[in-house]
């Protein structure tokens, strides 16, 4: 990067471009005792053009060259994170998404990572934002209602693909919004993927035990149950429990 880009990102406006994000969400749940979860007014708010918004078209040209991931890295004081992770790994094609988040002043902001293998219309687009940013409880129902109000979008769990990283406890809470509360639908969705992505059987059962530290036979039974179609005999704590776990496992 050259020193005069260098330059022109380090004059961007940062409090002008965390009014134009708020300018663009809308306030989706208020928290007690304090808080907010934001969501988008549209579909087509780009976080990096918000960030370059005050460059004149010569500055913007020149800065053109960079990714925009780059400056993101460059723009953004305290860097950014991922929440969700996602590739396939096999694929020759495609790359890596999800979607990830920053802080900026009062607020923190969630937005698209997209695949730009095959760029979208709307890069990097702003998915929604909590307040206020220190706040784990705003942080947690934030992240649940964007990868809810998202997932069919930009390709998130349910929908197929081989790797899916995020934290387990927050992407469980989503797909329980998803796939809902019905034991058959989490066994349908294991049953698929394990037949798309070609899982062994016995790695995955393994994989489960591991996590939620039950016995190997009560986890078998459920799960080669669910792959077969046929219901465990068994709690119906437990067999929730193992369901969700295993699906969770299959990514």
């Amino acid at each position: 990067m050259t020193d005069r880009i260098d330059a022109l990102l380090r004059r961007i406006d940062l409090e002008g471009a965390r009014h134009r994000l708020d300018r663009a969400l809308r306030t989706a749940r208020r928290l007690r005792p304090t808080g907010r979860v934001l969501l988008p007014r549209d579909d087509d708010t780009s976080v990096v053009e918000v960030l370059l918004a005050g460059l004149s078209d010569d500055e913007r040209e020149a800065v053109d060259e960079l990714t925009y991931e780059e400056v993101l890295d460059h723009v953004l004081e305290k860097g950014w994170n991922w929440e969700v992770y996602c590739e396939n790994p096999s694929s020759m094609v495609s790359g890596e998404w999800g979607f990830g988040s920053f802080e900026l002043g009062p607020r923190g902001y969630f937005f698209e990572v997209p695949d730009m293998d095959e760029p979208p219309e709307c890069p990097y687009r702003l998915l929604g934002a909590w307040e206020p940013v220190t706040a784990r409880a705003a942080y947690e129902a934030a992240w649940v209602e964007v990868y809810v109000a998202w997932w069919d979008v930009i390709v998130l769990p349910p929908m197929r693909g081989e790797l899916a990283d995020g934290p387990r406890p927050l992407m469980l809470r989503a797909l329980e919004r998803i796939l809902g509360e019905d034991d058959a639908a989490w066994a349908a969705a294991i049953r698929e993927a394990v037949d798309v992505r070609y899982l062994e059987l016995g790695d995955l059962i393994e994989w489960t035990a591991d996590e939620t530290g039950l016995t190997l036979g009560i986890v078998e039974a459920v799960v080669r149950g669910a792959v077969e179609g046929v219901a465990a005999e068994v709690p119906a704590d437990l067999r929730r429990r193992i369901l969700r776990e295993a699906y969770l496992n299959t990514w």
